[in-house]
Protein backbone atom coordinates (compact mmCIF):
# COMPACT_ATOMS: atom_id res chain seq x y z
CA UNK A 1 0.00 0.00 0.00
CA UNK A 2 2.95 2.31 0.92
CA UNK A 3 4.58 1.62 -2.30
CA UNK A 4 1.16 2.37 -4.19
CA UNK A 5 1.12 5.79 -2.47
CA UNK A 6 4.45 7.08 -3.19
CA UNK A 7 4.32 5.56 -6.68
CA UNK A 8 0.82 7.33 -7.77
CA UNK A 9 1.91 10.27 -6.28
CA UNK A 10 5.21 11.03 -8.27
CA UNK A 11 3.06 11.55 -11.31
CA UNK A 12 1.19 14.53 -9.57
CA UNK A 13 4.71 16.46 -8.88
CA UNK A 14 4.06 19.54 -11.99
CA UNK A 15 7.30 20.65 -14.38
CA UNK A 16 9.43 23.08 -12.38
CA UNK A 17 10.73 26.35 -13.36
CA UNK A 18 14.35 26.25 -14.17
CA UNK A 19 16.62 27.04 -11.40
CA UNK A 20 13.93 27.24 -9.33
CA UNK A 21 14.50 24.83 -6.59
CA UNK A 22 17.66 27.10 -5.86
CA UNK A 23 15.60 29.79 -4.13
CA UNK A 24 15.70 27.36 -0.73
CA UNK A 25 19.11 27.16 -0.56
CA UNK A 26 18.50 30.14 1.13
CA UNK A 27 20.51 33.73 1.56
CA UNK A 28 23.30 34.66 -0.53
CA UNK A 29 25.74 31.89 -1.01
CA UNK A 30 29.27 33.02 -1.93
CA UNK A 31 29.44 29.30 -3.89
CA UNK A 32 26.83 27.47 -5.41
CA UNK A 33 26.68 23.92 -6.86
CA UNK A 34 24.30 22.19 -10.02
CA UNK A 35 24.56 18.26 -10.03
CA UNK A 36 23.11 16.18 -12.74
CA UNK A 37 22.51 13.21 -10.76
CA UNK A 38 22.26 10.97 -13.68
CA UNK A 39 25.32 12.13 -15.11
CA UNK A 40 27.44 12.50 -12.10
CA UNK A 41 27.58 9.29 -10.46
CA UNK A 42 29.33 10.26 -7.01
CA UNK A 43 25.93 11.46 -5.54
CA UNK A 44 24.55 8.36 -6.14
CA UNK A 45 27.24 6.26 -4.83
CA UNK A 46 27.64 7.73 -1.52
CA UNK A 47 23.75 7.83 -0.69
CA UNK A 48 23.31 3.83 -2.19
CA UNK A 49 26.38 3.22 0.77
CA UNK A 50 24.03 4.86 3.48
CA UNK A 51 21.14 3.97 4.85
CA UNK A 52 20.36 7.53 6.23
CA UNK A 53 20.93 8.71 2.70
CA UNK A 54 19.42 6.12 0.44
CA UNK A 55 15.81 7.27 1.50
CA UNK A 56 16.28 10.50 -0.65
CA UNK A 57 19.08 9.90 -2.51
CA UNK A 58 17.28 7.13 -5.31
CA UNK A 59 14.81 8.97 -6.54
CA UNK A 60 17.25 12.53 -7.04
CA UNK A 61 17.28 14.30 -10.53
CA UNK A 62 19.46 17.41 -9.41
CA UNK A 63 21.49 18.34 -6.30
CA UNK A 64 21.92 21.99 -5.31
CA UNK A 65 24.80 22.66 -2.90
CA UNK A 66 25.46 25.83 -1.48
CA UNK A 67 28.87 26.84 0.61
CA UNK A 68 29.87 30.04 1.92
CA UNK A 69 33.94 29.68 2.03
CA UNK A 70 36.86 31.62 1.76
CA UNK A 71 39.40 29.27 0.80
CA UNK A 72 38.60 26.25 -1.63
CA UNK A 73 40.84 24.18 1.06
CA UNK A 74 38.63 24.09 3.88
CA UNK A 75 36.73 21.31 3.57
CA UNK A 76 35.70 20.81 7.30
CA UNK A 77 33.53 24.80 6.45
CA UNK A 78 32.15 23.66 4.01
CA UNK A 79 30.84 20.03 5.24
CA UNK A 80 29.93 22.23 8.81
CA UNK A 81 27.77 25.00 6.36
CA UNK A 82 27.01 23.02 3.84
CA UNK A 83 22.86 23.66 2.28
CA UNK A 84 21.26 21.13 -0.35
CA UNK A 85 18.33 21.45 -2.25
CA UNK A 86 17.39 18.04 -3.97
CA UNK A 87 14.73 17.65 -7.16
CA UNK A 88 13.37 14.66 -7.94
CA UNK A 89 10.67 12.35 -7.20
CA UNK A 90 9.50 13.34 -4.15
CA UNK A 91 5.60 14.15 -3.63
CA UNK A 92 5.61 15.97 -0.58
CA UNK A 93 3.30 13.55 1.53
CA UNK A 94 4.79 10.11 0.43
CA UNK A 95 8.06 11.57 1.03
CA UNK A 96 7.18 12.34 4.51
CA UNK A 97 5.73 9.25 5.04
CA UNK A 98 9.07 7.24 3.60
CA UNK A 99 10.84 9.14 6.37
CA UNK A 100 8.97 8.40 9.54
CA UNK A 101 9.30 4.84 8.21
CA UNK A 102 13.04 4.86 8.28
CA UNK A 103 14.38 4.85 11.73
CA UNK A 104 17.62 6.38 10.22
CA UNK A 105 15.32 10.00 10.65
CA UNK A 106 13.52 10.80 13.73
CA UNK A 107 11.36 13.85 13.71
CA UNK A 108 12.27 17.03 15.25
CA UNK A 109 11.32 19.51 17.20
CA UNK A 110 10.14 21.55 14.30
CA UNK A 111 7.06 20.43 12.54
CA UNK A 112 7.96 19.01 9.38
CA UNK A 113 11.23 18.26 10.35
CA UNK A 114 13.50 15.17 10.39
CA UNK A 115 17.11 14.67 12.21
CA UNK A 116 19.85 12.49 11.90
CA UNK A 117 22.35 13.04 14.77
CA UNK A 118 24.85 10.70 13.64
CA UNK A 119 25.12 12.92 10.35
CA UNK A 120 24.19 16.54 12.14
CA UNK A 121 21.44 16.43 9.07
CA UNK A 122 18.05 18.12 9.52
CA UNK A 123 15.37 16.96 6.06
CA UNK A 124 12.30 19.60 5.49
CA UNK A 125 10.06 19.19 2.70
CA UNK A 126 8.89 22.19 1.29
CA UNK A 127 7.15 21.74 -1.98
CA UNK A 128 6.33 18.50 -4.34
CA UNK A 129 9.35 17.74 -5.58
CA UNK A 130 12.02 19.28 -3.31
CA UNK A 131 14.03 17.69 -0.06
CA UNK A 132 15.93 20.62 1.53
CA UNK A 133 18.53 19.18 3.86
CA UNK A 134 20.49 21.14 6.35
CA UNK A 135 23.57 20.27 8.39
CA UNK A 136 23.62 21.86 12.20
CA UNK A 137 20.49 23.36 11.79
CA UNK A 138 16.98 21.79 12.83
CA UNK A 139 14.98 24.61 11.38
CA UNK A 140 12.67 24.10 8.34
CA UNK A 141 14.20 25.98 4.67
CA UNK A 142 13.14 29.08 3.86
CA UNK A 143 13.54 30.49 0.02
CA UNK A 144 15.32 33.77 -0.92
CA UNK A 145 15.06 35.50 -4.28
CA UNK A 146 18.25 36.04 -5.96
CA UNK A 147 20.19 33.37 -4.92
CA UNK A 148 21.69 32.11 -8.23
CA UNK A 149 22.23 36.15 -9.25
CA UNK A 150 21.97 36.67 -12.58
CA UNK A 151 23.02 32.92 -13.74
CA UNK A 152 21.12 31.82 -16.61
CA UNK A 153 19.20 28.46 -15.12
CA UNK A 154 19.02 27.26 -18.82
CA UNK A 155 22.45 27.37 -18.74
CA UNK A 156 23.41 25.47 -15.61
CA UNK A 157 20.74 22.93 -16.87
CA UNK A 158 23.10 22.30 -20.02
CA UNK A 159 25.93 21.01 -17.77
CA UNK A 160 26.78 17.25 -15.75
CA UNK A 161 28.42 19.99 -13.26
CA UNK A 162 28.43 23.62 -12.38
CA UNK A 163 29.82 26.06 -9.89
CA UNK A 164 29.67 29.45 -9.68
CA UNK A 165 32.06 31.21 -6.90
CA UNK A 166 31.47 35.03 -6.25
CA UNK A 167 34.66 37.02 -5.53
CA UNK A 168 36.75 33.68 -5.46
CA UNK A 169 40.12 35.72 -5.77
CA UNK A 170 41.11 35.17 -2.32
CA UNK A 171 40.90 31.39 -2.69
CA UNK A 172 42.33 30.88 -5.78
CA UNK A 173 45.35 33.40 -5.21
CA UNK A 174 45.76 34.26 -1.30
CA UNK A 175 45.20 37.79 0.13
CA UNK A 176 47.72 40.03 -2.48
CA UNK A 177 47.00 38.13 -5.52
CA UNK A 178 42.89 38.79 -4.84
CA UNK A 179 43.90 42.74 -5.00
CA UNK A 180 46.19 42.44 -7.82
CA UNK A 181 43.08 40.37 -9.69
CA UNK A 182 39.66 41.28 -9.12
CA UNK A 183 37.66 38.42 -10.33
CA UNK A 184 34.29 38.91 -9.95
CA UNK A 185 32.95 35.47 -9.89
CA UNK A 186 34.50 31.84 -11.51
CA UNK A 187 32.38 29.82 -13.14
CA UNK A 188 33.27 25.82 -13.56
CA UNK A 189 31.23 24.41 -16.31
CA UNK A 190 32.28 20.52 -16.88
CA UNK A 191 30.38 17.65 -19.05
CA UNK A 192 30.17 14.01 -18.30
CA UNK A 193 33.02 12.42 -21.75
CA UNK A 194 33.99 8.97 -21.25
CA UNK A 195 34.08 8.56 -17.36
CA UNK A 196 35.34 12.32 -16.76
CA UNK A 197 33.93 15.26 -16.07
CA UNK A 198 35.87 17.62 -18.13
CA UNK A 199 35.31 21.42 -19.40
CA UNK A 200 36.31 25.42 -18.72
CA UNK A 201 37.41 26.97 -15.96
CA UNK A 202 35.67 30.99 -16.65
CA UNK A 203 36.86 33.80 -14.84
CA UNK A 204 34.45 37.11 -15.05
CA UNK A 205 35.41 40.64 -14.60
CA UNK A 206 33.88 43.94 -14.66
CA UNK A 207 34.67 44.93 -17.93
CA UNK A 208 37.19 44.10 -20.87
CA UNK A 209 40.00 45.93 -19.95
CA UNK A 210 39.99 44.37 -15.75
CA UNK A 211 40.27 40.92 -17.68
CA UNK A 212 42.80 41.84 -20.23
CA UNK A 213 44.98 43.14 -17.59
CA UNK A 214 44.43 40.26 -15.27
CA UNK A 215 45.52 38.03 -17.86
CA UNK A 216 49.07 39.48 -17.78
CA UNK A 217 49.24 38.97 -13.93
CA UNK A 218 47.57 35.19 -14.42
CA UNK A 219 50.92 33.80 -14.74
CA UNK A 220 52.57 35.11 -11.49
CA UNK A 221 49.83 32.79 -10.27
CA UNK A 222 49.97 29.55 -11.76
CA UNK A 223 51.63 27.91 -9.04
CA UNK A 224 48.52 28.98 -6.80
CA UNK A 225 46.36 27.94 -9.33
CA UNK A 226 47.63 24.55 -9.74
CA UNK A 227 47.54 24.13 -6.48
CA UNK A 228 43.79 24.80 -6.06
CA UNK A 229 42.96 22.99 -8.93
CA UNK A 230 45.33 20.03 -9.22
CA UNK A 231 46.41 20.73 -12.52
CA UNK A 232 47.60 23.79 -15.63
CA UNK A 233 45.54 25.06 -17.51
CA UNK A 234 45.67 26.96 -21.04
CA UNK A 235 43.42 30.51 -20.46
CA UNK A 236 42.85 32.88 -23.00
CA UNK A 237 40.68 36.26 -22.65
CA UNK A 238 37.72 36.43 -24.76
CA UNK A 239 36.01 39.71 -23.98
CA UNK A 240 35.04 40.77 -20.28
CA UNK A 241 36.56 37.18 -19.11
CA UNK A 242 39.56 34.98 -19.13
CA UNK A 243 38.69 31.30 -19.77
CA UNK A 244 40.83 28.13 -18.77
CA UNK A 245 40.82 24.99 -20.72
CA UNK A 246 40.30 22.19 -20.05
CA UNK A 247 39.69 21.09 -16.44
CA UNK A 248 39.21 17.26 -15.95
CA UNK A 249 38.16 15.90 -13.02
CA UNK A 250 37.60 12.05 -12.23
CA UNK A 251 34.11 10.18 -11.01
CA UNK A 252 35.65 8.98 -8.30
CA UNK A 253 37.07 12.51 -7.18
CA UNK A 254 34.33 13.84 -6.74
CA UNK A 255 32.41 10.73 -4.19
CA UNK A 256 35.45 11.60 -2.12
CA UNK A 257 34.44 15.20 -1.64
CA UNK A 258 30.68 14.35 -1.71
CA UNK A 259 31.45 11.74 1.25
CA UNK A 260 33.30 14.34 3.22
CA UNK A 261 30.81 16.70 2.47
CA UNK A 262 27.41 14.83 3.40
CA UNK A 263 27.97 11.36 4.51
CA UNK A 264 30.88 12.02 7.18
CA UNK A 265 29.99 11.23 11.14
CA UNK A 266 30.53 13.67 13.23
CA UNK A 267 31.57 13.80 16.54
CA UNK A 268 28.58 13.33 19.39
CA UNK A 269 29.12 16.94 20.60
CA UNK A 270 28.19 18.17 17.17
CA UNK A 271 25.45 16.21 16.44
CA UNK A 272 21.99 17.86 16.05
CA UNK A 273 20.31 17.00 19.33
Amino acid sequence: MFVAVFVAGCATIPPRVPGSAAAWLGGLPRVVVRIDASQVTAWGQVTKSHQELRTVGDRTRTVWLAFDLENLDDLRNAADSVRIVLEGDFPKGAAGLMLDFDGSWKKGAEKGVWTNPRLALSVSLPEDGLVAVRRHDPNPALPTEGVLRDLDPLALGRSALWVSFWNPGQALFGAPGAKLLPVERMDVILASREGLLEGPVVLRFSDERAARAAAVLLKLFSSQIRARLGQDLEWTVEGSQIVGTTLRLQQSDLRTLAEKLVADPVPPGEAIP
